[in-house]
């Protein structure tokens, strides 16, 4: 984001322009998607949310938003309406610092969140295999990428943003491919350029600290897909199997939502055959990662979230959730 960009975010909340919009927008509903957290801040790493900069966020949405679960919050919005300002918190993929991390900042604000959880890694233990592959070609000594498959092969560029630019659309590339075809070609790209290193933030939770986080009383969970694919590129059985497979996971917990979060969430990644799923299977609503406010007129099967990454700066965050940010961008 450029400089001038933040300077007019920033002037938004110095001047109490946030404050104004907050109140107009106060029917429309703030969706916050994190990810993951960590003690330190680390840019190169979007899914991983500055420990300090969410509590300072979850101050301020305690302050001035009432929190709900996105069950309740969504019920409301559909019903009678919202009249005060309201906000959820959601948490994609399920990852372990949501427990260690995040859990203590919901308890001392006494706030809701909902968490939505990739199974079957979860099932297994271990990490998204987007994050194990990203890492592992930035990190690769190797200058080349030579695995016999002309859709991936070629150099992989200078370390630093040239490589991180190459990881990311080999990374995009195999996300549209077919489960198995995936799998196989993410594991063969692994064995050639060696697994990464260093990635403890990025553990997603397992069965037992899953437990442990129902246990504690502020969080539902909701499913998230078992492996994290692009929904609109799987066949049919491969479609319920992570749709309908993923909510059957989740419903052996005490603390289910009705509500479901498509991966990666942009309207090309999910399609009419996955509603129909969630619709049959329970599930009132889907949570998409197009950004913005929701509302009311809005379908609730494409419900539309902030989305916070790495390196936002508070005042990002206030003009996002207040509505400065889609005001000035019309």
């Amino acid at each position: 984001m450029s400089r001038a960009r933040r300077a007019v975010w920033a002037f938004a909340h110095r001047s109490g322009l946030s404050s104004v919009s907050r109140a107009l927008h106060r029917r429309q509903l703030v969706v916050v998607c994190y990810h993951g957290l960590s003690r330190e801040r680390r840019s190169s790493d979007w899914l991983l949310h500055p420990l300090e900069d969410f509590e300072r966020e979850v101050d301020y949405l305690a302050r001035h938003y009432e929190i709900r679960t996105a069950d309740e919050a969504l019920r409301r919005q559909y019903g009678p309406g919202l009249e005060e300002p309201t906000a959820v918190i959601t948490f994609d993929d399920g990852y372990a610092n949501n427990l260690t991390l995040g859990l203590p900042v919901l308890r001392r604000y006494d706030v809701p969140a909902t968490i939505y959880l990739t199974t079957g890694i979860i099932e297994r233990g271990g990490r998204l295999w987007t994050t194990e592959l990203q890492h592992a070609l930035r990190q690769t000594r190797l200058d080349v990428l030579e695995i016999g498959d002309p859709r991936v092969d070629g150099p992989l560029g200078e370390p630093g943003r040239e490589r991180t630019r190459r990881a990311v659309s080999v990374k995009d590339l195999l996300k549209l491919l077919p489960v198995e075809e995936r799998r196989q070609l993410a594991e063969a790209i692994l064995d050639h350029v060696g697994r990464p290193e260093g990635l403890d933030d990025f553990r997603l939770m397992t069965p037992s600290e899953v437990s442990e986080l129902d246990r504690a009383g502020l969080v539902t969970f909701g499913a998230h897909s078992r492996t994290h694919p692009i929904l609109s590129s799987l066949s049919d059985s491969e479609l319920e199997d992570e749709v309908c497979g993923s909510i059957e996971d989740v419903s052996r917990l005490d603390h289910v939502s009705s509500t479901f979060a498509y991966p990666n969430g942009q309207p090309r990644d999910y399609d009419e055959r996955a509603i129909r799923l969630l619709k049959a299977s329970g599930v009132e609503a889907g949570m998409s990662t197009r950004q913005w406010l929701h509302q009311r007129s809005f379908d609730p099967y494409h419900v539309r979230r902030v989305v916070v990454d790495g390196d936002m700066l508070f005042s990002d965050f206030v003009a996002a959730v207040t509505g400065v940010k889609e005001t000035l961008r019309r």
